[in-house]
């Protein structure tokens, strides 16, 4: 066997290792995934492209495709090769890949193709699921937004992961009271995001998984920053505030710039704004100077260069129906360094 087809297969086998882990903790089940020894008897074009297991789930036996390529397939390829299959296994099929786009999922799911995406999300539409990881804890009541600041906090840790995560330093750099923090902490210690400990005087917090997990499972807690957009007269060279929505997505080399430009700014800071006469609303974006997103939370607490900061560019955008700022998005989440 040469030195690639090793590689593939042992990175098949990790694959092959963190599904079961997931299926385990997400469904509580217990599934080992085998080697199918009926490969040969497949065209060599469609061995070439995936690695085979089987395995049983909750009765029912499937066929587990692991594919062998970095990059992903079109959901209609994905969808003929199953059909090509069907004639040589007797159960269900499943296509798995480490990374899909959102894109493509939402394709896929239209189309009923069953995915995994360890880590990610399971669709096995068969076994009527569809599950998130930021959805796996069931939550018996409604999900509580988190508060403004909680929200702040958890997106300034995971841009800051050297930093020490506890309220001492964040009151420094983000320049709340001891008590929002502490309200803080114990918002993301309920939502089982963070651990809290006691280190002499002072709260210590760490993640309970990796960055990336902590921002799947936060979303449900999380919301758009965007509190109300207006259209606005403004005078001056520069426009108050900082780049936000499509503005920010284009600077971040995703999309074309939109016209007028988008700036958000606080409620506080938009209220004085109004005040000072620098600017005046009007009914349209016909004639306006800027699009201006009146945030929740001060903008400039986690932007960099005038630009607002990624992860609150893509919920205040993330609800959209366009395909193309959907790509954009999901684009600007795998460039974070997580």
């Amino acid at each position: 066997m040469c030195r690639k087809n090793v590689e593939i297969m042992v990175h098949a086998s990790a694959i092959s290792k963190e599904l079961e882990r997931y299926f385990l903790e997400n469904l509580g089940i217990s599934v080992s995934l085998r080697p199918w020894p009926e490969e040969d008897r497949i065209p060599m074009y469609l061995r070439d492209a995936y690695v085979f297991f089987e395995c049983d789930l909750l009765g029912t036996p499937w066929l587990v495709l692991f594919d062998r390529g970095e990059e992903e397939r079109s959901p209609a390829v994905v969808q003929k090769h199953l059909d090509m299959l069907r004639d040589k296994w007797f159960g269900e099929l499943m296509y798995v890949h480490p990374s899909i786009s959102t894109y493509n999922r939402k394709r896929l799911i239209m189309e009923k193709v069953p995915f995994v995406v360890p880590g990610r999300q399971m669709y096995l539409p068969q076994l009527g699921m569809d599950l998130r990881e930021h959805f796996r804890r069931v939550q018996k009541n409604p999900v509580k937004p988190f508060s403004p600041s909680t929200q702040v906090v958890l997106l300034h840790a995971l841009y800051h992961p050297d930093q020490h995560f506890n309220p001492s330093v964040y009151a420094e750099h983000l320049g709340y009271s001891n008590m929002t923090l502490t309200r803080a902490f114990e918002e993301l210690e309920a939502a089982d995001l963070v651990h809290v400990t006691q280190h002499g005087r002072e709260r210590v917090a760490e993640f309970v998984d990796s960055r990336w997990s902590a921002w799947e499972r936060a979303l449900p807690f999380l919301r758009t920053p965007v509190r109300r957009s207006v259209y606005v007269l403004a005078s001056g060279s520069r426009p108050p505030g900082v780049l936000a929505g499509l503005s920010a997505l284009s600077r971040f080399g995703m999309l074309a710039s939109p016209d007028p430009e988008v700036y958000a700014m606080s409620g506080k800071t938009w209220k004085n704004t109004v005040e000072s006469g620098v600017i005046q609303v009007i009914p349209s974006p016909e004639n306006a100077s800027l699009e201006l997103e009146v945030w929740r939370y001060e903008p400039s607490l986690l932007s960099a260069d005038d630009i607002a900061d990624p992860l609150s560019v893509y919920l205040s955008l993330r609800d959209t129906d366009d395909e193309r700022v959907e790509a954009a998005l999901e684009e600007l989440l795998e460039g974070i360094a997580w």
